[in-house]
C-alpha cells in the first residue's frame, strides 16, 4: 500500500455520512431495527422480546435503562466463556476501562460493534483528508490503545484489548500502520521510561509529521515536557543536523514546534469539559496546526465526530442507537431533541449494551442538517474524568473507607497540574498522617485501570492531602445555601469539580 492509497480506501465515507444528516430519525430507526434483529435470539433479546419490538417506544417500554452494575453479571459470564448472553454474535475482544464500583469495566466488542465505530471514524478521517491536501500521505502519530499494555485475556480466553487497526477496519488500518511515525510495536514496551524514550526518538526524528492523534491533550503535553527535560539524551539518537535543530528549539522557553514539524496540520484530542484548558494550551503551542476536538468517544461506543465546518461535533448516526434523557427523566430520539437543552445519554450498541447509561451529559448546540451537534459538558455529579480515568463515587467510597476518617472526600485539585486532592479534617489528622493517607489512597485508586495508566505515564500526579478547617460544616452550609434540606444532604466520596475551596476552608496542601 502506497501512502497515496489511503484517501481512495476511505471512498467517500464523509460524503455518505453528510448525506444522511437530514434524516436522523430514519437512520436511527434502521440502526435500532438492525440491532434488535441481530440480537433477538440472545438470552437478553429473548427475555425482553426483541423479536416483537417494532419501534422506539416499544423498545423503551420493554427494556430498562441499565448501567454497568446491571450488566456486570452477564458480562462476567461472557468473559468466563458463556455465549449468546447479551449478544448473539461472538465477542471478538473486550476493552478495559474505569468507572465501576470495583474500578474496572470490561466492554464487549463484536464484529458489528467494530463496524459501528468505523461508521464514524472513517467519515471523520475522510473529511480531514478532503480538507487538508496531503494529510492522507502521512506520517501520523496515532495513539489509540494504551501504551505499555501487556497482552491479556478473560478467563474464557477472549483477548482484552484490540489492535488499533481493528477500530479503522482491516484495509484502512493496515494503510495507516504503514504511515505511522512511531511503529506500533513501541506501544508494547512494558517499561514506561523506555516506551517514552522510544516514542520521543521516533517523533522528533520525523520531520514530515502531518497529524497527531491522542486522547487527552495532557498525554501530548506530558510527552513534550519529557522531551524538553531530556533533550540531550533525546538528541543523541538523531542524525547530527536534526539533533542540532531539536536541541535549539527544546532549549527555548517557548519552542517553535512548527520548525520541528513544519508539515503538521492536525492535532486531534479531546477539547471539551475538563480537557478544554489542555486543548487551549496545545493551540497556543501549535498555532500553525488545527487542534481539532475528537467529539465524544467512549470505550462503550462512538457518539459524535467532528466535521470541518461544523461548529460542534455531530452525532454519529450509525454508531449506535441513542436516547437523550432530560432532567425530568423523559427520553427523546435524535430527531426530537431541542437546541440548548442538556441531556443524559443512553446508548444501545451492536455489542450487547442496551439503553446503557454512559454517564455523559451533553448539550445540543445546534444541528448539522437535522442531526444534533453536541457539546460534552461532563460526567454526572458522582463521577470525575480529568483525562480518561473515569472515577465514580462508589469506587472511591470503597477506597476511602479503609482510611478510617470521619471526613474524607476526593476532588479534582484544580491547579495547573492534573491531580486529585484528598480533603481531610485538620482537627482529626496531622500533616504527616494526612500525607500518608493520600499516598495510600493514590495506590488504592490504581485498581481503576485508567487511573493506573494515567499515573504510570504521568498524565495525573499523585493524590495530594489537603487538610481543611471544619470541612463538614462547610459542606453542609454550601448545600443548604443551594436549597437542600439539612436532612437530605449526603456527604459524597467524590466531588466532580474543583470548587471545594469555596467551602472546605483549606489549611494546608491546597496550593
Amino acid at each position: 500500500m502506497t501512502p497515496k492509497g489511503l484517501a481512495p480506501l476511505l471512498d467517500g465515507a464523509a460524503q455518505r455520512f453528510r448525506a444522511e444528516l437530514d434524516q436522523p430519525g430514519q437512520v436511527q430507526a434502521e440502526v435500532l431495527h438492525a440491532i434488535l434483529q441481530q440480537q433477538q435470539h440472545s438470552e437478553f433479546g429473548q427475555r425482553h422480546g426483541f423479536a416483537a419490538i417494532d419501534n422506539a417506544a416499544q423498545f423503551a417500554a420493554q427494556v430498562p435503562v441499565a448501567d454497568y452494575s446491571a450488566l456486570s453479571p452477564s458480562i462476567t459470564r461472557m468473559a468466563g466463556g458463556a455465549v449468546n448472553v447479551l449478544c448473539a454474535a461472538p465477542v471478538l475482544a473486550y476493552e478495559e476501562t474505569g468507572g465501576s464500583g470495583d474500578g474496572r469495566k470490561l466492554i464487549p466488542y463484536t464484529g458489528a460493534g467494530l463496524a459501528a465505530f468505523q461508521s464514524g471514524l472513517l467519515p471523520w478521517l475522510d473529511d480531514l483528508c478532503a480538507h487538508f491536501p496531503g494529510l492522507g500521505e502521512g506520517p501520523f502519530y496515532w495513539a489509540i490503545s494504551p501504551a505499555c499494555r501487556q497482552a491479556s485475556a478473560t478467563p474464557g480466553g477472549t483477548p482484552i484489548g484490540l489492535p488499533d487497526a481493528a477500530y479503522l477496519g482491516m484495509e484502512v488500518g493496515m494503510a495507516v500502520a504503514q504511515l505511522l511515525a512511531v511503529p506500533a510495536e513501541v506501544g508494547a514496551i512494558a517499561d514506561v521510561g523506555q516506551w517514552r524514550a522510544a516514542t520521543l526518538q521516533h517523533l522528533f526524528a520525523c520531520e514530515t509529521m502531518s497529524m497527531i492523534s491522542v486522547w487527552s491533550p495532557s498525554f501530548l503535553t506530558e510527552l513534550l515536557r519529557h522531551a524538553i527535560e531530556n533533550r540531550v539524551a533525546l538528541a543523541a539518537g538523531l542524525d547530527p543536523e536534526r539533533a542540532r535543530v531539536v536541541l535549539e528549539e527544546l532549549a527555548r522557553p517557548s519552542p517553535n514546534y512548527q520548525r520541528l514539524w513544519p508539515r503538521l496540520q492536525i492535532i486531534s484530542c479531546w477539547d471539551q469539559a475538563s480537557a478544554a484548558a489542555g486543548a487551549a494550551a496545545l493551540r497556543a503551542q501549535f498555532p500553525h496546526a488545527l487542534v481539532q476536538g475528537k467529539g465524544l468517544l467512549a470505550t462503550e461506543g462512538l457518539v459524535t465526530i467532528p466535521l470541518v465546518g461544523a461548529a460542534w461535533p455531530v452525532l454519529a448516526l450509525r454508531a449506535g442507537y441513542f436516547e437523550f434523557v432530560d432532567a425530568d427523566g423523559k427520553a427523546y430520539g435524535a430527531d426530537s431533541v431541542a437546541e440548548g437543552r442538556q441531556y443524559q445519554l443512553l446508548m444501545t450498541t451492536h455489542s450487547g449494551l442496551y439503553r446503557y447509561a454512559l454517564g455523559d451529559q451533553v448539550v445540543v448546540r445546534g444541528f448539522a442538517g437535522r442531526t444534533p451537534m453536541l457539546e460534552f459538558v461532563g460526567r454526572s455529579n458522582s463521577a470525575s474524568d480529568l483525562c480518561g480515568e473515569k472515577l465514580c463515587d462508589a469506587f472511591v467510597a470503597g477506597r476511602l473507607a479503609s482510611l478510617g476518617q470521619a471526613f474524607a472526600v476526593l476532588a479534582p485539585h484544580g491547579a495547573d497540574a492534573l491531580r486529585y486532592a484528598l480533603l481531610l479534617d485538620a482537627a482529626a489528622i496531622g500533616a504527616s498522617e494526612a500525607a500518608a493517607a493520600a499516598a495510600a489512597l493514590d495506590q488504592a485508586l490504581h485498581d481503576n485501570p485508567q487511573y493506573a495508566y494515567a499515573r504510570r505515564i504521568g498524565q495525573l500526579g499523585p493524590v495530594l492531602a489537603v487538610r481543611c478547617r471544619a470541612p463538614l460544616q462547610g459542606w453542609l452550609d454550601e448545600r443548604m445555601a443551594r436549597g437542600q434540606r439539612l436532612g437530605d444532604i449526603k456527604l459524597p466520596a467524590l466531588i466532580g469539580n474543583s470548587g471545594w475551596r469555596a467551602w472546605a476552608n483549606p489549611v494546608d496542601g491546597a496550593a
